[in-house]
């Protein structure tokens, strides 16, 4: 099970400083964020995330902490900071949430194989233990974030008459160069280490993996296993909130507010961690190299960050419904290069690596 949230670690204490905000974090049950115009994130105490209802209860699984035995399965939330009184991410880096550390089931289990009706190969179920407390962006980094910290704006859609979607919608047509380099941009903000070692200019940046991800306390993409572990939060739902896809992934048959481009975050239900459009919207990058799983346990698992196709998680607009299972996973850009279409990304922190 997964544990309730850690005291904050002193890294993002001295952030908060740095940044000179709010000097405490708001804690909610089960937090969700509501849109509310200008004047930024803000949390409820609606505890019941969507398809988690008394029917669902026995879907939630015995998701150990690393470091405890078991306890209330209830995910305690922090939202990082508090964004109650305006906070721009573009400017300060994205609100986040807490995820525990925790030993939980990944790949596909056998709820997941009964909706894609059969296993993918490269998804064996598998345990995982991520010994680290870890944030994860609330949402996915937006157009608005990318263009303020890198100055260009490379997002791409298709549809009939090219709109832009707009500074809310997710940035897509992204590199994984690229999300590593505002990362970093990030972290420098914010006065913390880089986790990757950068070189060229924008949009040519070239990008390496400087530290362990887990061991690196500034901005960086979540590892595969992260991602997962955030997307399923401490359930065995099909898909990141629910088991309708509808409720909370923007896929090829959802996409009802327009004609198959991404749309802006947060608009469908969060899950029970407080994380929007982890099934859906757009595909996100994640740290590792895509390679199979195997049935063994692992800890603190990292992909292959050398060589071969770089992973996307969690589906996409133009992508069916089966893409957006939180087990799903499918093969990216051929190299760090490459853009991809619908493809974006989200941030995560290690807490006190």
């Amino acid at each position: 099970m997964m544990r309730g949230p850690p005291a904050l670690p002193k890294n993002v204490a001295c952030t908060l400083a740095l940044w000179a905000l709010l000097t405490a974090v708001a804690c909610t049950h089960g937090s969700q964020r509501s849109r509310q115009g200008d004047s930024g994130l803000s949390t409820s105490t609606d505890s019941t995330p969507a398809g988690d209802s008394a029917a669902d209860s026995s879907r939630r699984v015995d998701s150990s902490p690393a470091d405890s035995g078991n306890q209330d399965s209830t995910v305690d939330t922090i939202l990082y900071p508090d964004s109650a009184a305006g906070w721009d991410s573009a400017e300060h880096g994205p609100a986040m949430v807490v995820i525990p550390a925790s030993t939980f089931e990944m790949g596909c289990t056998a709820s997941q194989a009964v909706a894609e009706d059969g296993c993918q190969p490269s998804a064996i179920a598998h345990t995982v233990t991520l010994t680290h407390d870890y944030l994860i962006g609330v949402t996915e980094v937006t157009e608005g974030d990318f263009l303020i910290a890198m100055g260009y704006n490379p997002a791409w859609y298709d549809h009939d008459n090219s709109v832009d979607c707009g500074g809310d919608c997710p940035i897509q047509w992204i590199t994984w160069y690229e999300a590593a380099a505002y990362a970093n941009a990030m972290s420098d903000l914010a006065g913390l280490p880089e986790c990757y070692v950068c070189t060229g200019t924008a949009p040519d940046f070239v990008c390496e993996v400087g530290v362990n991800p887990y061991a690196c306390s500034g901005y960086r993409l979540p590892t595969e296993a992260e991602w997962e572990g955030a997307a399923r939060c401490g359930t065995d739902l099909l898909y990141s909130g629910s088991d309708v896809a509808e409720d909370v992934a923007w896929d090829d048959v959802n996409d009802r507010m327009s004609d198959l481009h991404a749309e802006p975050v947060g608009l469908l239900a969060p899950n029970g961690c407080g994380v929007y459009d982890m099934s859906g919207n757009v595909a996100e990058i994640v740290q590792d190299g895509f390679a199979d799983f195997t049935a063994d346990s692992v800890t603190d698992p990292v992909g292959d960050t050398v060589d071969g196709f770089w992973d996307v998680r969690g589906g996409a607009y133009y992508l069916g419904a089966e893409a957006a299972l939180v087990s799903f996973r499918q093969p990216g850009a051929a190299t760090r290069d490459a853009r991809d279409r619908g493809g974006g990304f989200r941030l995560a922190m290690t807490l006190d690596p």
